[in-house]
């Protein structure tokens, strides 16, 4: 599904910079999950540092 590109690049990212658990960084409640600050592409990206922060959020929950 080419519209989830950015969340897998931004996962690998994460998990070269973190370890595995930061898998699973934008699984949102919208789909069952338990991270409530990320809801997809469309709705979660925008500017850079806007979008990175969020990212961040939704990573630093999980822990």
């Amino acid at each position: 599904m080419a519209g989830f590109g950015f969340i897998d690049e931004v996962t690998v990212l994460l998990v070269s910079r973190y370890g595995r658990w930061a898998c699973g960084w934008d699984y949102s409640v919208h789909n069952g999950g338990p991270v409530d600050a990320w809801c997809c592409d469309a709705d979660s990206v925008g500017e850079a540092q806007e979008t990175a922060e969020q990212v961040v959020t939704c990573l630093l929950g999980m822990a």
